[in-house]
């Protein structure tokens, strides 16, 4: 399993990652730097760990939002479905009935 060091807050870390993965953690790990950094900014006298708990919450709340998000997106995607079936629905309904009257 491949070791690589990625920096947050101006500390090195090692971190173990699966084959192939070493640079999606590595852009992982800029992104949480970036985050930090934002923190930092707004948080001038917070430790190390206070800088990590407040962006993992963060990040974790934007996660959620997303999920939320997804969620509501793909209700709407089951309510066009729904649209688009009853709609063939009504056109198969239409059809036979022509054909019955002909018949």
């Amino acid at each position: 399993m491949p070791q690589i060091e990625i920096s947050l807050n101006g500390r090195r870390y090692p971190v173990a990652c699966e084959p192939g993965e070493e640079e999606r953690v590595r852009s992982v790990a800029a992104f949480v730097d970036g985050r930090l950094a934002e923190l930092k900014a707004t948080a001038v006298h917070a430790s190390d760990t206070q800088l990590l708990v407040m962006a993992s919450l963060l990040l974790a709340d934007e996660l959620f939002d997303m999920r939320e998000h997804a969620k509501i997106a793909l209700v709407g995607d089951d309510k066009e479905l729904a649209g688009a079936i009853a709609r063939l629905t009504s056109q198969v309904e239409t059809l036979t009935d022509r054909v019955d009257g002909e018949a």
